[in-house]
């Protein structure tokens, strides 16, 4: 986290389709349950000034940081500071299924042993810890109840080149694909 304060972090474009209205409404529940938790949004778009307005609104500015645009080769410092990834998306009939750049998204916040709440969507609805699959309505307290009995990802769940090798090994093996 940022210092003492449990992070929690939103990378990507600020938008409604990416989930910004959800944001809002996660941002205000969670740092309403966890009083010492941050929030870390990294990114920009067309609602992030709607998002930074809600946020002063509300009175939490000093809970909520706004980096704006980075390069992705900065990306992975902001997910090491997180406890927590998010990423908020409805369901519509544009976006029935998650997108390719959220499985991307979620793999690089696995890869570096953070847990990604996500919408119960797609590749997500079935997954396990670490990704913690939630309805919208469910995302700020999937995030709440992470911060209050924080977990960590175990090594062996993290997507390596080690890891995924023996896994695929494992699979050819159990084919017939391999010899033994």
């Amino acid at each position: 986290g940022l210092g003492d304060h449990p992070t929690v972090l939103y990378l990507g474009k600020l938008s409604r389709l990416e989930g910004s209205e959800l944001l809002k409404g996660i941002i205000e529940e969670v740092l309403e349950s966890v009083p010492n938790a941050m929030f870390l949004i990294v990114g920009d778009g067309p609602a992030r000034e709607s998002v930074e307005r809600f946020v002063e609104q509300q009175g939490l500015s000093e809970r909520v940081v706004f980096t704006g645009w980075v390069p992705h080769s900065r990306v992975a410092d902001y997910i090491i500071a997180a406890d927590i990834c998010l990423l908020p998306r409805r369901h519509t009939s544009f976006s029935p299924y998650t997108s390719p750049e959220n499985i991307l998204k979620a793999g690089e916040y696995m890869a570096l042993g953070k847990p990604v709440v996500a919408p119960k969507m797609g590749g997500f609805a079935d997954a396990e810890f670490p990704v913690i699959p939630a309805e919208p309505e469910e995302m700020a307290q999937a995030v709440v109840e992470f911060l209050r009995n924080p977990r960590q990802v175990p090594e062996f769940q993290r997507p390596t080149w080690e890891v995924s090798h023996a896994r695929l090994q494992r699979v050819y093996s159990a084919i017939g694909a391999v010899s033994r």
